[in-house]
């Protein structure tokens, strides 16, 4: 199920955007263990997020790749909406409860009404990044990137921490803010999200988070995913 995919890609890295502090400097930083510690220490204090994003999904199986842009505002708790602009517009949002992903060129919604209980695996694993060492084997990626952000391999150490096979991170050196995320499912599709234009902590309303249904629109209800 592509989309679903998609939305756990985007759902992993809400839940790892929200939240680094800005006021520190951490360009120093030398080792992994620093950096772990650095990371696990900082995430969890800003309460909102606005970026624009570019993703490109690369397919396995189908050999081919997909590149999409938009806008991203994430506020804690859980709540979410992923907004693409091109080259199709569609809408990925939670209200923390119920999600939407609506396609208005198929003038269709999927609703899944019972999210809080029902696929949260990765919000289960990834909600508290102070376990970060605990959940990952992590490795410092030298070479890679540049000297202005780490880049951090996240393997999960055990087989029901989520269902991706890779993650690697980047994040700006001087206030750890992440500014790319690389996700490999486990079957070896890969997720590459960049981020530019990040705003911390500004005003968002819960309102953001709830989607109106347009009339006429096809309305699907999964029981479950």
């Amino acid at each position: 199920m592509p989309r679903l995919r998609s939305f756990f890609a985007l759902l992993l890295t809400s839940l790892l955007f929200v939240g680094a502090a800005w006021a520190q400097d951490f360009s120093a930083l030398g080792t992994v263990d620093e950096i772990v510690k650095a990371v696990e220490g900082v995430y969890g204090e800003v309460e909102t997020l606005e970026a624009e994003f570019v993703q490109v999904s690369r397919s396995a199986a189908l050999g081919d790749e997909q590149r999409q842009k938009g806008r991203v505002v994430v506020k804690r708790p859980r709540k979410m909406r992923w907004e693409f602009t091109a080259p199709d517009k569609k809408l990925f949002m939670t209200d923390g409860a119920t999600m939407w992903i609506w396609s208005p060129a198929d003038n269709q919604v999927i609703v899944y009404k019972d999210f809080s209980s029902g696929g949260s695996d990765v919000t289960g694993l990834l909600s508290d990044l102070n376990k970060l060492n605990e959940l990952f084997e992590v490795q410092l990626v030298v070479g890679e990137g540049d000297d202005r952000a780490y880049v951090l391999d996240l393997t999960p150490r055990s087989a029901d921490a989520g269902n991706f096979k890779q993650l690697r991170i980047s994040f700006g050196k001087r206030k750890l803010l992440v500014d790319r995320v690389l996700l490999t499912d486990q079957f070896d599709n890969v997720t590459d999200l960049s981020f530019t234009q990040v705003k911390l902590d500004s005003k968002v309303e819960d309102e953001s988070f709830t989607f109106q249904i347009p009339a006429g629109a096809e309305v699907i209800t999964p029981e479950g995913f």
